[in-house]
């Protein structure tokens, strides 16, 4: 695919400026399911952006990959990819050896080992798996700042598209914590008031429910590996928050 022209980045607001193709969901993220002529939702962002994005999402994919289930049809080509993006073996040249040594160097920072599976500060869905037994567990340390780096990339990219509109500093992107009865009563509204979903292939869950009031203002749900369920907000940074989001007129 050729170059988008020359524009603002969705990411950084620069511009105009020569621009690259974004993926949305990053294709490393992608599970086998996904055949290669399933539409990959782009958006236009410069060089710095991408590169920056990318990082992020190669050390996310790296946590992440270490807390799948490896028996499952979804996750497993995750969990492989993860293992292998930490293997200097696997390196195509120099370069990509002293990443991957780079990467493994901090995993190994993140990764304790614990006697006990811990019951606090557990990321949602991501517990220990009780066909694993009573342990001992290993745990990683996630990085919390690239993660909410991604939450707002991955509004930054599904606004663009079904709005043709920029994310601009007015707004900001909440991460609403996974729990059974709130993914419920996300799922309920974003389904029952005109969600428009964004086709990333199988395997790959994203809709977007935005508001009457103004379309950038949203909720984003996401679904990944049958496991991995992400829920954003996105609201203007000079409205106060309501006690629950479902009291929004969300159109």
């Amino acid at each position: 695919m050729s170059r988008p022209p020359s524009g603002v980045c969705v990411h950084c607001l620069q511009g105009p400026q020569d621009l690259t193709w974004d993926h949305v969901i990053p294709r490393s993220w992608l599970p086998e399911t996904v055949v290669p002529n399933v539409p990959r939702p782009q958006v236009p962002a410069c060089e710095a952006c991408n590169n920056r994005l990318s990082k992020a999402e190669a050390e996310l994919l790296a946590c992440f990959g270490w807390g799948l289930n490896p028996e499952s049809p979804l996750a497993r080509a995750i969990v492989k990819k993860a293992q292998d993006s930490i293997d200097p073996r696997r390196a195509s040249s120099k370069r990509d050896r002293k990443a991957r040594e780079a990467l493994r160097a901090r995993m190994r920072k993140r990764m304790r080992e614990m006697e006990k599976a811990p019951t606090e500060g557990v990321f949602p869905g991501f517990g220990a798996l009780p066909e694993y037994g009573q342990g001992p567990f290993i745990t990683v340390h996630f990085p919390v700042d690239l993660f909410r780096l991604f939450m707002r990339k991955l509004a930054c990219g599904v606004t663009w598209i079904h709005e043709s509109k920029l994310l601009t500093d007015e707004y900001e992107v909440r991460w609403i914590p996974y729990t059974h009865d709130g993914w419920l009563e996300v799922n309920e509204a974003v389904d029952t008031f005109g969600a428009r979903p964004l086709d990333c292939g199988p395997g790959v869950l994203l809709r977007r429910a935005p508001t009457s009031e103004d379309p950038i203002v949203s909720l984003i749900r996401l679904e990944l590996w049958g496991q991995l369920k992400l829920i954003a907000h996105v609201r203007r940074k000079d409205r106060p928050l309501t006690d629950s989001l479902m009291t929004w007129q969300i159109a």
